[in-house]
């Protein structure tokens, strides 16, 4: 993919004001010609023109969506970041964007448009409404799980099936679930000694499962590293996806954790130290339902002291 952001930062503008004059054309394989540049009103811009009228694409607070006709058959279609705040998801949006052209999706410039259409469209439910911030426990919840699906689950299954397996927080009791395999993800720090399970059902199954401790330390700002932050890893998990359904399906679900792309990029920096897989099966210490002898008990939460469960460590092939 390219780096948007070095591209930008190096563009030179010239004093004009006209809205496509100074623009930089993109070197890409594709239908369309692509340009980045900054507007008349000197914020990052990416173009695409085109030889019909661009479709009605509706824009958000942080991005604007417009079009200009220059001719007859010259069209542009513009993306312009509005709100700084927002860059580091507008220029991964600008690669996406991008990749999405270059790939088998775009054969032609109709399909192109389309393309470019559903792709934004996607997008803009990273930016639509306006959330308050997870709280770290929520975030390094998330962090666990997206690195469990980067690191483990898509090199396993790939990413289609990994993003479908995901449950996100629609409810199931497992965080993923494949066929006849299921994953439950905890995030413990460095020194915790126990993990706490929420709930019967997230350990409680007749077939064999795996408990996923990842564990972690908190950074110093500085701290850089591929996996330090949940925008990190949600940017490389993004450009294992090819399918845009898929790609819907997997930014819907971040939304409906919580999760607010502009505002967690520059969240709280961790260490990701190890991620050990516990095979939960009849050995393995759990409480369950059926262990459960009167009704009346209505919820049951219990930790589980990690170096007590050693002996059911495996490599997390189900």
């Amino acid at each position: 993919m390219r780096n948007f952001e070095n591209l930008f930062a190096a563009f030179k503008r010239d004093a004009s004001d006209s809205r496509t004059e100074g623009l930089v054309l993109l070197s890409a394989e594709t239908p369309l010609r692509i340009y980045y540049g900054l507007s008349a009103q000197r914020n990052p811009r990416l173009a695409f023109l085109l030889s019909v009228k661009p479709p009605e694409i509706a824009s958000t607070k942080a991005i604007r969506v417009s079009g200009v006709q220059e001719a007859d058959d010259a069209h542009w279609m513009f993306f312009d970041l509005l709100e700084q705040s927002a860059s580091a998801v507008y220029f991964t949006l600008c690669d996406d964007l991008v990749a999405a052209l270059e790939s088998s999706c775009a054969k032609d410039e109709a399909s192109a448009v389309m393309c470019l259409k559903n792709r934004f469209t996607a997008w803009r439910k990273m930016f639509r409404q306006e959330r308050g911030s997870l709280s770290e426990e929520q975030v390094v919840g998330l962090l666990g799980e997206l690195y469990f699906m980067d690191r483990f689950l898509i090199p396993e299954i790939g990413a289609a099936r990994a993003v479908k397996a995901w449950s996100g927080i629609d409810g199931t009791s497992k965080d993923f679930s494949d066929g006849g395999r299921w994953y439950e993800v905890k995030a413990a720090s460095l020194g915790a000694n126990s993990v706490k399970i929420s709930s019967l059902a997230q350990l409680s199954s007749d077939v064999p499962g795996a408990l996923v401790v990842v564990r972690y330390e908190t950074m110093s700002p500085g701290y850089d590293d591929p996996n330090c932050t949940v925008f990190r890893i949600f940017k490389r998990i993004l450009a294992s996806i090819e399918d845009d359904a898929v790609r819907a399906d997997f930014l819907t679900k971040l939304v409906s954790y919580g999760f607010d792309v502009v505002q967690e990029t520059e969240g709280n920096r961790y260490r990701v130290a190890d991620m050990g897989f516990y095979k939960v099966d009849e050995t393995f210490p759990r409480i369950r339902e059926k262990d459960i002898g009167h009704r009346a008990i209505d919820k049951v939460t219990y930790c589980l002291l990690v170096n007590g469960i050693d002996d059911h460590r495996f490599d997390g092939r189900l």
